[in-house]
Formats: C-alpha cells, sequence, structure tokens
C-alpha cells in the first residue's frame, strides 16, 4: 500500500485487518471524510486524535493504516505515478489482468496524458476500469449526457465528491485508479511536456487488444465546476469537480490524436466536452463506450480578460540606457519621494515614483523603437524640448500611438499623461518662480505643465464615460463566492500536519499560510494591496491595548491620507488570530525572509512586489474559483454587496471612512452594479407606494361615493 491510494480503499483494507466487517457505517465514514478534504491514505493516517474525536473516526484505524504505510515506505514504497498506476491495476481489475499487462496499459496511458495536452496544464488525470456489462450511475455522473444518473441517486450529494467518483470505487468495482494531482507530479508533467513541445507532438496508438474485457476513459477535470468546489487533494495545487467545469472555447487547446476522438461541434456555452472514443482507436471491444468527461484549462498566463493582443514590450530596458539617462531616472526618483529646498509640492510615495518611471521608461522606449533615435541620445530632454506649450507636441503624438498601435485605454492613457506631467515638472522645476505659499498652484509658470494639466482634465472627464478595458465576468465574484474562496485556502491549510519534521512539507504549509492569511486579511479589512504589501510586525501590524490585532496607519501608509491623516485602527477578525501568529512565530521563517515585511516571496525571499502579488493572488482565484480577480476588485465587491443589500447610509459612510476614501467615491466608482441592479429598490418604493395610495383612494372613494369627483 502507498500513501496515495484512496482514502476508501484504505479504509476497507485496514478494517478488514482489524476485523471489522464493511458495513454502511464504513461507507458513511469514508463520505465524511472526504467531506472534511481527507482524500488519500496518507491523510488518514497522519490525522491526529483531536481531530480523529472530531470526525469520530475510530483512532485505532488511523495507528494500523500508518503501520501499514511505514511498512511499505521501508519496503521501497510506491512514489513513481506510473508505478502507483500498475499498483492500482494489479489490485482493483476485476479480471484476471497480469501485471505485465497492467504495467502496459499504465505506460500507455501516461503516454497518452503527456502526449496529447500539448500547451494545456494538467489538472486532474483518472483511469477507471469498467467491467464487461456493468453500468454505473457513479460512472455516468462522468458522461455530460447522463447527468441525471448522478442526481437520481438520493445518496449523492452535489456538493460533495462522492456524486463526482473523481476517486475511489463504485459499488459495481469501478476505480480511479490514477492522479496527475500535487505539487510533485506537476512539476513532473511540465518536464515530460517540454520534450513534445520541443520535437512536436509524438502520436502513439493506444492498444487493447479484444482480449481485455475492460473499458478505459480518461478524465481531465479541473476545479472549477457549474455547482461548488467539491474537493481538494491534500498538498496539492488543484482539486477536483464534476465533469461539468467551466470552459471557454478560447481556451480550449487539444491536439489532434490518434487515440482520442478528434472534438467537434462543441457548444461555447457547454460546461463540458465529452470525449468519446472510437472502439478501433482506444478500445477492441463490442460493447459501447460511455464518453468521459473531459475538461482542460490554460494556465494562468494564457488567460486573456481583454481582447487586446499581446504585444512585445518596448519600455527602455536597464542594460539600453546611458550613464546620463541612468543618472537622470535616478534624480527622478530622488525628486519625487524625498524633501528639499524650493519644493513646490508634497513627496509622493516609491511605489507612485516607481511606477512613473516605469511610464518614462514606455516612453523612452517609444522614441528609439518607433521615433529611432538611437540609444545614446535618448533622454528626457527628448521628451520635453522645450518648457514652451509646445513641449507637448511629441506627448501627443505618444498618447495616439498607444491609442491606435497598442489599443491601450483611456486610464492607462491617463496614468501614463500623470507620469509625464511628473516628469516635465522634475525637467523644468529650476526654471518655475512660483510662491506655493503664496497661494498659487505649483509649476502654474511652466506652459508645458499647464498644457499638460488641460489634456489631463479632458482625459478626467473621457475617463468617466470609458467603458471598462477588460472583460469584468472574468475576473468579477461575488462576494460570499469570494468567501468561499477564503474557506477553501483555510482548509488547504488544515490538510497539513502542523509538527512535520520534513522541511519541504513545512515550506508548503508556510505557502499556504501565507496565501490564505493574504486573502483572509483582505476578506475582514478590504484595503489596498499595498497594505498587505507593506504589513511589519510592530508598526504597521500591532496588538492594541485590548489584545486585537489591528493595522495602523499614518499619513503617508497608504494611497488617501494626505486628504484623511491617521486611519482608525483597521481591525483583523479573531477567526484567524491562530493561523496569523503560527505564521508570526513559526512558519514565516521556513521561507527565508531577508526582511521584516510581513508576507515575503516563498523563492527569493524578498518583499512582494505590486506585480508579484497580484499575479499570487489573481492565479490562487484562478485555481479555486476559475476567476482571475485582483486584490483591489475585492473591494469593489463587498462595496457592490453591501450597496445592493439593506445597508443604511450612515453605515455606508462608515465603511467609505474605514476604507480610507469618500462616499462619492464609494459610489461613482467601487459600485459595480448595473444601472437596472441601481433602480430596482425605485421600481419596489413606486410599487409599494401604488398600492398603498391606491387602498387609500378605494377606502375615501366608498366613504364619499362618487361626489368626490364631482
Amino acid at each position: 500500500m502507498h500513501g496515495g491510494i484512496d482514502v476508501a480503499d484504505a479504509v476497507r483494507h485496514s478494517s478488514s485487518l482489524m476485523g471489522r466487517p464493511h458495513t454502511a457505517q464504513e461507507d458513511h465514514l469514508v463520505h465524511v471524510l472526504r467531506e472534511n478534504w481527507y482524500s488519500t491514505a496518507a491523510d488518514l493516517a497522519n490525522m491526529s486524535m483531536a481531530e480523529a474525536e472530531v470526525l469520530k473516526v475510530p483512532y485505532r484505524l488511523c495507528m494500523t493504516l500508518k503501520k501499514l504505510l511505514d511498512e511499505a515506505e521501508a519496503a521501497g514504497g510506491l512514489t513513481e505515478a506510473s508505478s502507483s498506476v500498475t499498483a492500482a491495476i494489479d489490485k482493483h481489475n476485476a479480471d484476471d489482468r497480469s501485471a505485465a499487462e497492467g504495467s502496459n496499459l499504465a505506460r500507455q496511458v501516461s503516454n497518452l496524458v503527456e502526449t496529447n495536452l500539448k500547451h494545456i496544464e494538467v489538472v486532474e488525470a483518472s483511469m477507471i476500469i469498467v467491467p464487461p456489462g456493468s453500468t454505473s450511475g457513479r460512472h455516468n455522473a462522468m458522461n455530460p449526457d447522463c447527468q441525471n444518473d448522478m442526481t437520481d441517486d438520493p445518496t449523492t450529494d452535489s456538493s460533495s465528491t462522492s456524486g463526482f467518483l473523481p476517486q475511489g470505487a463504485s459499488a459495481d468495482g469501478g476505480n480511479v485508479l490514477n492522479k496527475y494531482c500535487g505539487k510533485g507530479t506537476k512539476e513532473h508533467q511540465k518536464q515530460s511536456l517540454k520534450p513534445q513541445q520541443e520535437k512536436g507532438l509524438r502520436r502513439e496508438k493506444m492498444s487493447i487488444g479484444a482480449e481485455e474485457p475492460g473499458e478505459v476513459f480518461l478524465a481531465l477535470l479541473p476545479l472549477k465546476g457549474n455547482k461548488t468546489i467539491s474537493h481538494a487533494a491534500p498538498g496539492s495545487d488543484f482539486a477536483l469537480t464534476s465533469s461539468s467545469a467551466i470552459i471557454d472555447d478560447n481556451m480550449l487547446r487539444m491536439a489532434e490524436a490518434a487515440p482520442l476522438a478528434l472534438i467537434s461541434n462543441i457548444d461555447s456555452s457547454s460546461k463540458t466536452v465529452p470525449l468519446a472514443a472510437s472502439t478501433t482507436s482506444l478500445l477492441n471491444h463490442s460493447t459501447s463506450l460511455q464518453p468521459a468527461g473531459v475538461a482542460v484549462r490554460l494556465p494562468m498566463n494564457e488567460v486573456r480578460t481583454t481582447k487586446r493582443k499581446r504585444q512585445k514590450p518596448y519600455a527602455m530596458k536597464p542594460e539600453e540606457m546611458s550613464p546620463h539617462l541612468t543618472n537622470q531616472l535616478e534624480a527622478f526618483r530622488n525628486f519625487c519621494v524625498t524633501r528639499f529646498f524650493g519644493q513646490q509640492q508634497d513627496p509622493i510615495t516609491h511605489v507612485t515614483a516607481r511606477t512613473y518611471e516605469v511610464h518614462l521608461r514606455r516612453m523612452l522606449g517609444w522614441l528609439h523603437y518607433t521615433k529611432r533615435v538611437p540609444l545614446e541620445e535618448v533622454c528626457l530632454e527628448r521628451i520635453f524640448p522645450t518648457k514652451e506649450r509646445n513641449g507637448v507636441a511629441l506627448t501627443f503624438d505618444y498618447l495616439q500611438w498607444l491609442t491606435v498601435e497598442r489599443s491601450l485605454g483611456i486610464r492607462t492613457q491617463q496614468l501614463a499623461l500623470h507620469a509625464i506631467l511628473q516628469g516635465a515638472k522634475f525637467l523644468f522645476h529650476e526654471h518655475s518662480k512660483v510662491r506655493v505659499f503664496q497661494g498659487d498652484m505649483a509649476y502654474s509658470d511652466l506652459d508645458v505643465v499647464q498644457e499638460l494639466r488641460a489634456m489631463l482634465k479632458n482625459m478626467k472627464q473621457a475617463v468617466k464615460v470609458a467603458p471598462p478595458a477588460t472583460d469584468s465576468a472574468l475576473k468579477w465574484l461575488d462576494w460570499p463566492d469570494f468567501l468561499k474562496v477564503v474557506e477553501c485556502l483555510r482548509l488547504e491549510c488544515a490538510n497539513f500536519r502542523i509538527g512535520e519534521v520534513s522541511p519541504e512539507s513545512n515550506k508548503r504549509l508556510a505557502i499556504s499560510l501565507q496565501k490564505y492569511l493574504i486573502f483572509a486579511i483582505l476578506s475582514c479589512i478590504p484595503d489596498r494591496q499595498r497594505t498587505i504589501r507593506e504589513l511589519r510586525l510592530g508598526t504597521t501590524l500591532v496588538k492594541d491595548e485590548v489584545g486585537r490585532w489591528v493595522i495602523r496607519h499614518g499619513p503617508r501608509d497608504y494611497k488617501t491620507g494626505k486628504a484623511y491623516g491617521e486611519r482608525p485602527p483597521l481591525v483583523i477578525s479573531t477567526s484567524i488570530y491562530p493561523e496569523l501568529e503560527a505564521w508570526i512565530s513559526t512558519y514565516r521563517a521556513y521561507l527565508d525572509p531577508k526582511h521584516d515585511y510581513l508576507f515575503t516571496t516563498p523563492k527569493s525571499g524578498q518583499p512582494y512586489s505590486a506585480v508579484n502579488l497580484s499575479n499570487l493572488f489573481s492565479e490562487t482565484a484562478y485555481r479555486i474559483s476559475g476567476k482571475s480577480t485582483s486584490p483591489h476588485m475585492v473591494r469593489d465587491m463587498i462595496v457592490t454587496y453591501l450597496r445592493g443589500g439593506n445597508a443604511s447610509v450612515r453605515e455606508l459612510e462608515a465603511l467609505a471612512i474605514y476604507m480610507g476614501h469618500s462616499l462619492e467615491m464609494q459610489r461613482d466608482s467601487y459600485d459595480r452594479r448595473t444601472k437596472a441592479q441601481k433602480v430596482e429598490p425605485a421600481v419596489e418604493l413606486l410599487y409599494q407606494a401604488n398600492l398603498r395610495a391606491g387602498a387609500a383612494s378605494r377606502r375615501q372613494t366608498g366613504a364619499a361615493g362618487t361626489s368626490a369627483f364631482l
């Protein structure tokens, strides 16, 4: 026996060794275990006594299973995917198939996965062996045409894994024999797929002779289903769901291969890709084949939330910059973030300064690649040849190029224009004689600055009515769904056993714990992602006088601090204290951080950048929900949810102060409800008003008769 075997088989085998007969109680126990994310023998063997008591699992069963696994490990164990397939086939095949034939079948299925999926991240691969003549509602649950067979089963719960049979056995002997799921196997897949991408797709026929009585199905199941998240394998990056997984035809990349029938006539609204294999290519057997439910999803970096095509980056690279330009940009950063004599405006944050620098490097790259300015001549003076009004001519051309050639939205252009304005202030600072303390606007005596401000003013009006540049439906989660994602991440942490001696296990737990804490903190404090990145124990993250964990922000610690000053304490929910304190005291150190921020990148040990944190958040949300949402969108989610509910004006005003923006900003920017949704209360109000007025009118008319209208 090995640790990856299904929990149902593990319970059955261990119970038999203990002399316990197979009963309905045992099946219920397996159901409870799967509901609580115990999916393999290793999970059950590592269950603590306290967990066993809560779930009413005989602890003796856990100890028996642990002993079996220890003996198997001492004997060499079965760790490779192909070996575990072979072992499962040998153990569970309903026929007298020999071990050699089983190994051959395992190798063929492994080849089938590796050679037929190109540029696809395999989420879950399973083999089901169906004895001749058998039919099973659970097998039909894999068939999109037979979904009623699943729902008609009174023992099936659509929110659990038992109705989907992602692993374990059905009553008639069908078994899922192998899983390509988990961090180690995922890396193995990437390595094994890479040569296929370099050499081209191999076409290897899968031939099973007529003497083989079984039927073989390949099922690839992603995490997001049409109902609820059903199951996650401990320590894995993926979970299982029903065969009706959300699929977009633009996300489908399935290579043509002989063993599999070509996919055709796919309804773009379909949530399952049916894959019916022909009897000649996959199985030489006369019995009818049930198609497997097959669903695939692209890696996160291939998911597009906008119709704009990916284009080559054009920003000036550091190694391309001349010494003069390198010094200029360093001086620009200092101009933005430090105080100095003669300064006309307050310093901006380091984050904003870095963003402005990126946009300036893009315009400098445009000068080189599009305007053919030699690298040694590229500098800020080429952007602003004069401080007069016509100094904005190149800026106008650049914005036009962003619109026509790069198809960038008005909001991105607005940010670029802010950066260019800051660059003009830096370059001509010494030419300005404005006395701000006398009431003059900073740099108002520079024509180039005045013109750029006029352009920004016009652009601000266009931004208000501009449609979103991305498809919000691909990123949006309703607030209750976001909380489900948070809970899913909490359960992923619970799958690990505290106190494992393996450094790799502790590091995996640390990574999972950090993801959960990032999502959980945002669920109770829906703030900007900068708040998460810049959390420091004892500085911005403290325990107050009553023992609460709170986030404290001074005016320079958040975006709108200049307008709102010191913020009220942002209170972290007590429900995440155990994980937060375990992270601080123990698990943060496993990621070897090289700084004093609360959260750290797992690979380099460096603080999170805005891009890194956004990618982590989007990829994690996408893995669980199928939506590539962003940290900032959490703010939109909670505002939309509360403004669409019964929150009072007083409560909404308090929420705006807590989140660090105005009530107007909350209403105009963060509330994502459609106009139709916003006017629904008015429609209901008018309806109720007419009912009341009509009833009162009828009472008056009945009392006064028709004389009231004469």
